[in-house]
């Protein structure tokens, strides 16, 4: 029986369903140079359901300066981010426990190969600095997505990649790898200033506070608002 009912917990803990919605406004500083404010809201499922609408998940504010060094070359550096963790539900209760911190700051690099006017291989490296309430020392995590563009139409895209976490300092060897998400996005650019994106993940994650892995599927919507440069 004991066996049993563990069962039932691990299945209802190592699956999980996700919601993630994102707003961004990017602001031109210079030629080369742009900022962006990024907010973020994501939502989970509850213990005993599949709907990704029910608890908060998390909620985010983010900045970032980005540099143009050419066509196919962008750096990123984000001087300041807050995020609002919830629990992530795997247990009966866990919606009402008071949800954790983090302050976090990252620099990235973006790189294309293009194979064609259609192709192209985006390559995107990260560091980031997590300071988390919930855990004593800070934690130093890299990450790597490696993927697949494709131009289907003038204002459509889509890309299929996979994205790697390593947490490489701040944390116990077991925990040495974070998560690993594979996903698929459809870009739609309404114009220059607006454009939309939808997609879907397929996470492998071991949380810090646990020694199995959970497997999440998140669906997600990011709207992006670029500002029109003044060149007057």
């Amino acid at each position: 029986m004991a066996v049993w009912v563990s069962c039932v917990h691990l299945l209802h803990a190592q699956y999980r369903y996700n919601a993630w919605f994102r707003t961004t406004v990017v602001v031109p500083v210079h030629s080369a140079w742009k900022t962006g404010v990024e907010f973020q809201h994501r939502r989970q499922n509850g213990f005993d359901d599949h709907q990704p609408l029910r608890y908060n998940l998390m909620y985010t504010f983010r900045q970032w300066m980005h540099y143009r060094y050419n066509r196919d070359v962008r750096l990123s550096f984000s001087p300041v981010a807050y995020f609002r963790h919830y629990r992530v539900i795997q247990e009966q209760g866990d919606e009402h426990v008071t949800p954790s911190s983090e302050f976090r700051w990252s620099v990235a690099a973006d790189f294309r190969h293009r194979f064609s006017d259609r192709f192209q291989l985006v390559n995107r490296p990260a560091v980031e600095y997590r300071l988390l309430s919930s855990s004593p020392s800070g934690i130093l995590r890299a990450r790597h997505r490696l993927g697949i563009e494709y131009q289907l139409l003038e204002k459509m895209k889509w890309l299929v990649y996979d994205e790697l976490f390593l947490n490489i300092a701040g944390v116990a060897v077991t925990h040495f790898y974070d998560h690993n998400r594979t996903g698929v996005l459809m870009e739609y650019r309404f114009n220059t200033i607006a454009k939309l994106e939808l997609g879907y993940l397929y996470t492998v994650r071991l949380p810090l506070r646990d020694e199995y892995r959970i497997r999440e599927h998140s669906f997600f919507v990011h709207f992006t608002l670029s500002v029109p440069s003044d060149k007057h």
